[in-house]
């Protein structure tokens, strides 16, 4: 018996979609090597081109190694230059994966979105000067990444160089922090930022938040749109930036941060509880901790994701 056209064409279509579905589904699942995780890479994300040329590279591991200058580090860690990973327990396939770049190493996670598409993540945090490694390890039934930096941040207590440090990570909240087995749970009142400006465009404004999300927003450069505005946090947004502020233990970081740089950004970020208590940091840099700059940026973003009503220019 013959099929009537239109259910004819129909499947003709559905087979044509099929493969195309499958390829983005099992884009991860499907790299076998180093050239196939570099396109992969300059796929989502054209900035890796000059002149339509990839300018970093994807070396293999027994060449990668070498070049760390934590080399000893990375062989007791067994670092490979790629490993396909699950970081969010979503049964999607994430990668890790460390880029060479004029003989500097940087360490990007590729995360699998359920959603769909994928998202591109530099775990490396400021320069590079130094060696910045990481490993998936897992901890009792979670997936971890544990992390190991030579780089130069001021210690303001001890008035001197922070040269190595090791931190576990967890993929939360959309980005790497820190993992905190205990977290805190106190009640925000307010949340503050104020950032400068630095050697080029960084947005410069002032944004505070009130514990019910109702804000206040004051534009100066390089934002979107400038002047001062008022407007309400949505409650998921807000939900997610207190339980964050709890989750990376914010009382107890430091009050003071910087890189050994010039010319960079600083976010002063204050929080006030309704204990009474008000916790201040100033961050040069704006890299004091992982946490830290998931939190900076879910802040950045309400400038874009929020209605903002405006009341006057400065």
């Amino acid at each position: 018996m013959r099929q009537p056209k239109p259910i004819k064409y129909l499947l003709l279509i559905l087979l044509f979609l099929l493969p195309a579905q499958i390829v983005a589904a099992n884009a991860i699942d499907d790299l076998k090597t180093d050239s196939d995780v570099l396109n992969l890479l300059v796929k989502l994300d054209t900035n890796f081109l000059n002149h339509g040329r990839p300018y970093i590279e994807v070396l293999p591991t027994d060449k990668l190694i070498p070049t760390l200058k934590c080399s000893d580090i990375a062989r007791q860690w067994d670092i490979k230059t790629w490993e396909k990973v699950d970081f969010n327990n979503d049964k999607l396939t994430d990668l890790l994966v460390t880029v060479s770049d004029a003989g500097s190493a940087y360490v990007y996670a590729i995360i699998d979105q359920p959603s769909g598409g994928m998202k591109l993540i530099r775990i490396t945090q400021g320069l590079s000067h130094g060696c910045q490694i990481a490993k998936p390890i897992w901890i009792g039934n979670k997936q971890m990444l544990r992390f190991y930096a030579e780089s130069s941040l001021y210690n303001e207590t001890t008035k001197s160089q922070d040269w190595t440090r090791t931190d576990t990570l967890i993929f939360l909240y959309g980005d790497f922090v820190e993992f905190n087995n205990k977290p805190d749970n106190y009640q925000v009142k307010s949340v503050y930022i104020e950032t400068s400006g630095c050697f080029g465009t960084c947005p410069v404004f002032k944004l505070k938040i009130s514990k019910d999300g109702e804000a206040t927003y004051n534009a100066k450069s390089y934002n979107p749109k400038n002047g001062n505005y008022r407007g309400s946090v949505s409650l998921d947004r807000l939900a997610q930036i207190k339980s964050l502020i709890n989750y990376i233990g914010i009382k107890m970081l430091k009050d003071f941060y910087s890189v050994n740089w010039t010319d960079d950004q600083t976010a002063l970020i204050q929080i006030e509880f309704t204990d009474g208590t008000v916790k201040t940091v100033n961050d040069y840099g704006m890299i004091g901790s992982f946490g830290l700059s998931r939190l900076y940026n879910l802040l950045f973003d309400l400038r874009r994701s929020e209605k903002w009503d405006w009341v006057s220019f400065d």
